[in-house]
C-alpha cells in the first residue's frame, strides 16, 4: 500500500497529483508577472517556477525596461517589489 501526502507525492517520492487537462482551467494561465532581477540566473529559476504554476512570466535584467514597458501598459499592470 502506497501513502499519498498533501502535495501529491507518494511515500515513494513519486508525483502523484493530476496532471491538467487542455480543457481544465489552470489558476493564472492569464496572468503576465514581470520578473525583474539584476542576476538573471536568480530571475530564470523565478520564472520557471512561475511557468509550473500557470502563470505567464516575462523576465527583465534592466528594471527601466520593465518600467518603461508597464508604462505603456498601464491597464495591465500593478506592481510589487521582493528584495533581499
Amino acid at each position: 500500500m502506497r501513502s499519498v501526502s498533501d502535495n501529491g507525492m507518494s511515500s515513494s517520492g513519486e508525483n502523484t497529483a493530476p496532471e491538467p487537462g487542455p480543457a481544465e482551467e489552470v489558476p493564472g494561465r492569464e496572468i503576465l508577472i514581470y520578473v525583474v532581477d539584476d542576476e538573471s540566473m536568480v530571475g530564470e529559476v523565478v520564472e520557471v517556477i512561475l511557468k509550473l504554476k500557470g502563470f505567464r512570466p516575462r523576465l527583465f535584467t534592466d528594471p527601466e525596461a520593465a518600467y518603461q514597458l508597464s508604462v505603456r501598459n498601464p491597464n495591465r499592470t500593478c506592481s510589487s517589489r521582493i528584495s533581499s
